[in-house]
């Protein structure tokens, strides 16, 4: 079988396709763990920078980890796809499908956060569901299968595809300085468990 000239072969392909799909992974969660760092910044000012630097670099390595994780989780979803779907149409499912568990993900933290900081509210926002009634459960999963499957559905869509893809290629740039931190952060704990 011969392959065109610029042409990868279907394994390197997906290989390239997987590697896309890690750093679309990665880029919310570093997000995400960066911003509970800072957040959080006056509870370890008091200490040395040295303990500060050393903490980043173990919340970006666990980011890394788990970053490995979730994709390997939903790299292992999509084999559940359709093999009859080309394989443009079923990453442009893989990624979203994870953008928008993600953002129900970081909706469900802010809620949380917001809450956190008025433990009234947080008493009467979880009050309803000491209730027997069932109805709002289905509502919400109601809302949660619609959410996951539509892009499922929509990723068939050509227009769709080259929006993901273009969305994965600007997202990847800052998924790239994520990981330069990663290898920081892995330096940083290496050094200090000498």
């Amino acid at each position: 079988m011969t392959e065109s000239i610029g042409s990868p072969s279907p394994r390197r392909a997906a290989l390239q396709r997987a590697w896309a799909f890690f750093l679309w992974v990665a880029f919310p969660i570093h997000a995400w763990a960066i911003y509970f760092y800072l957040i959080n910044a006056d509870r370890y000012a008091g200490r040395s920078n040295w303990e500060a630097v050393g903490l980043g670099g173990y919340i970006l390595l666990i980011a890394l980890i788990e970053s490995l994780l979730v994709t390997g989780f939903f790299l292992l979803l999509g084999l559940l796809l359709p093999r009859r779907w080309p394989p443009k149409q079923r990453q442009a499912a893989r990624i979203g499908v994870f953008g928008v568990t993600a953002l129900w993900l970081v909706l469900g933290q802010v809620t949380l956060l917001r809450f956190r900081q008025r433990p009234g509210v947080t008493a009467a926002f979880f009050a309803p569901i000491n209730q027997p009634s069932v109805l709002p459960l289905l509502l919400f999963l109601l809302v949660l299968v619609v959410s996951i499957a539509l892009p499922i559905w929509a990723a068939g869509k050509p227009g769709l595809q080259r929006v993901l893809n273009g969305l994965v290629e600007r997202v990847s740039l800052l998924s790239w300085l994520y990981l330069a931190l990663d290898v920081a952060g892995l330096v940083v704990v290496i050094i200090r468990n000498l």
